[in-house]
């Protein structure tokens, strides 16, 4: 939400990368009901969806520089998002049984 609120609101704003391993850390997730975590995964992803529905085409085309990787659109963006939010939802399910 952060990232996506930085791009609309700034002219190409540089955006850091997540550690992804040290996130999960740092947010306890091994000591969080797993399914309870899911629900507020859900929750949370659903209300980004409702904010990018209300955008025009030209919001979907702002730049931002992420990290070491140069820039990104908002699309690009949210296609990354996308792509890492099915493996960790493969890992969920892998780990729930």
């Amino acid at each position: 939400h952060e990232r996506v609120r930085r791009i609309l609101a700034n002219e190409c704003p540089r955006l850091e990368e997540y550690d992804d391993s040290l996130w999960a850390i740092e947010h306890e997730y091994s000591s969080q009901d797993p399914h309870e975590a899911l629900r507020r995964f859900a929750a949370l992803r659903q209300e980004l969806v409702d904010r990018l529905r209300e955008l025009d085409e030209e919001a979907w085309r702002r730049p931002a520089v992420l990290g070491d990787e140069g820039e990104i659109t908002l699309h690009g963006l949210m296609d990354r998002v996308v792509r890492q939010d099915a493996a960790r939802l493969e890992q969920a399910r892998t780990a729930l049984g």
